[in-house]
């Protein structure tokens, strides 16, 4: 008697990635790239550490693995963005001018 494949019974195939180091070779930064790391990460030390008055917000997804909701998820975004005074964006967050209303709540 031989039993059942209980691995991998969902996986239709299997492709290997490309590794960090051949995605670096590939895709190199430029200095404004990392000159916007940089300065992205100072204004965030910023802010946290309360020298800067802005307020942060990390808001998703980061991940996509559903494009349909994350394009939903893009156009209810932009309308409560266009509320806000974006100073500055990434995949993930942004950096407010403006701190929230008082009517706003807070967690």
């Amino acid at each position: 008697m031989s039993l059942p494949q209980v691995q991998n019974v969902n996986v239709r195939s299997l492709e290997r990635l490309p590794s960090p180091l051949d995605l670096k070779k590939e895709f190199p930064s430029t200095s404004e790239h990392l000159n916007r790391i940089i300065e992205s990460r100072q204004t965030i030390q910023s802010i946290l550490l309360k020298q800067d008055p802005r307020l942060l917000m990390i808001v998703g997804p980061c991940s996509i693995h559903d494009p349909v909701g994350a394009l939903d998820y893009a156009r209810l975004s932009a309308g409560s963005a266009r509320s806000w005074e974006i100073g500055s964006t990434s995949s993930c967050g942004s950096i407010l001018k403006n701190r929230a209303p008082p009517s706003a709540g807070r967690v």
